[in-house]
């Protein structure tokens, strides 16, 4: 009974052997026998230093394009966004912010000194962000300054001299808004005082002195009462609550409005009944309240011909250029400016720029404002000389660009310098223009970029 069973098991163990050979050579059978459930297929990608990720998947090639001559969708929700150097910050509606592109300094605030290329989660409660000199600045909503990247400036968080800060660090507490120059701070508080520290090599802190050879590290508490400021390269200026114009630093161009060659080491008044300001490397402009538009410093743009008899290319006293003026803004050796009417005019000097005005590449001087375009609600301009481009919103929240496009970066497909303005997108409320790129938001929060891609800039993975 038992050699019977052994039997019977032996067969039944066989004849199970050969039906998983035939199965096996059977292709169908295998197929329909091998299940994966969904979830756990992995698809390796490069997350951000977070649980969280981007909320929306980029619009991009599979490939990571050297340039994109038409706008690329980066993600949504966002609110604001800056761009320096190769690398893009920007806030989105929850108040957290997120960074990528070039990042040798850190200036990304990921703990590291390797470029991303795609949007990577570094804090929350995000206000208001700023970028200048590979250094990155956030002031969060109870008003704490943070800083990382390139720290030349030292302020109290380091010793003095060059460091990387990898994350961000806090500075100092009760802020509203920070400006940069070349290698100085300033900083205006939530009770309208105005610090500064850095470099005070030219007097730009405004403390009184001139430091030579070492920063200053500490932040000086420089002057009352500020409503806005601008820093830019050596120089420093504020307007005050009661519209009054200050000035300070290097002045080797004169923009501070005296005939002495050197450095202004504590702010100097100006001007009264200001109502807005522009600062650059070269001169300096301001609106009154009355809307005139006033300039001085380096003044080969508006070289009347007395005022050469009088003062040469420098101008020492302010200059007025325009009348119904309600905003100016700087470029090299160009001042744009906007009228009540929201027409946009140019005034200054074209080196191989493209000035907007007409169908031909343009070099020389405008002696006399000149209108380029009506309705015009924002511009931003690449500051890079010999590479300038241009882009305005109108009223009607269209997009315009021309200048240069080495790179695609006026977004109109081609890779062709563009001498007038030309409508590339709709739809839009902000723009930022770096030296290759341009940023813009729509009125649906969504980021878009274009122009290069060399450093990972436009954030496309």
């Amino acid at each position: 009974m038992r050699k019977k069973i052994c039997w019977i098991l032996l067969i039944i163990i066989i004849f199970n052997l050969c039906s998983c050979g035939a199965e096996a050579n059977d292709p169908s059978s295998s197929i329909s026998e091998i299940t994966v459930p969904e979830e756990s297929i992995e698809i390796p990608v490069e997350t951000p230093v977070t649980d969280d990720t981007v909320e929306s998947t980029p619009e991009f090639p599979s490939t990571m394009p050297e340039y994109s001559a038409v706008p690329i969708k980066v993600m949504e929700n966002v609110i604001s966004v800056v761009s320096d150097g190769g690398f893009t910050m920007i806030i989105k509606s929850d108040g957290s912010l997120w960074s990528w592109g070039y990042n040798k300094y850190g200036q990304l605030g990921n703990g590291t000194t390797i470029d991303s290329s795609v949007p990577m989660k570094i804090m929350e409660d995000v206000k208001t962000i700023y970028s200048k000199n590979y250094s990155s600045f956030a002031i969060k909503n109870d008003g704490s300054l943070w800083l990382w990247g390139d720290d030349y400036y030292s302020s109290n968080i380091g010793e003095e001299g060059m460091r990387s800060i990898l994350f961000p660090e806090k500075v100092m507490d009760d802020v509203k808004k920070v400006c940069v120059g070349q290698y100085h701070v300033l900083v205006v508080k939530t009770d309208d005082s105005l610090w500064a520290w850095g470099n005070n090599y030219f007097g730009q802190i405004g403390n009184g002195s001139f430091s030579d050879g070492h920063l200053i590290i500490e932040p000086i508490k420089v002057m009352e009462n500020v409503a806005d400021i601008r820093a830019y390269g050596k120089c420093s200026a504020a307007l005050k609550n009661d519209g009054t114009l200050w000035a300070w630093g290097y002045h080797f161009e004169f923009q501070l409005g005296d005939t002495i060659n050197t450095g202004c080491n504590r702010p100097k008044k100006l001007m009264d009944n200001v109502e807005s300001f522009d600062l650059n490397a070269s001169h300096l402009a301001s609106v009154t309240k009355e809307g005139n538009l006033w300039v001085w410093g380096w003044l080969y743009k508006v070289q009347y011909a007395e005022d050469i008899k009088l003062f040469g290319p420098y101008k020492c006293a302010p200059l007025m250029v325009a009348e119904e003026v309600k905003n100016v803004s700087l470029n090299w050796d160009l001042i744009l400016f906007f009228k009540d009417d929201n027409s946009l005019w140019i005034l200054g000097e074209i080196e191989d720029h493209l000035s907007g005005i007409n169908e031909e590449k343009y070099s020389g001087f405008i002696y006399e404002p000149v209108k380029i375009m009506e309705e015009v609600r924002v511009i931003d301009m690449s500051f890079f000389k010999r590479n300038n481009h241009y882009g305005v919103i109108k009223t009607d929240n269209s997009l315009w660009t021309w200048g240069t496009n080495t790179y695609g970066q006026l977004g109109n497909g081609t890779t062709e310098d563009n001498y007038v303005p030309q409508n590339v997108a709709n739809n839009v409320t902000f723009i930022k223009v770096t030296s290759y790129n341009i940023y813009v938001l729509k009125v649906d929060g969504s980021l878009w970029a274009w122009g290069s891609n060399r450093l990972k800039q436009l954030g496309v993975g």
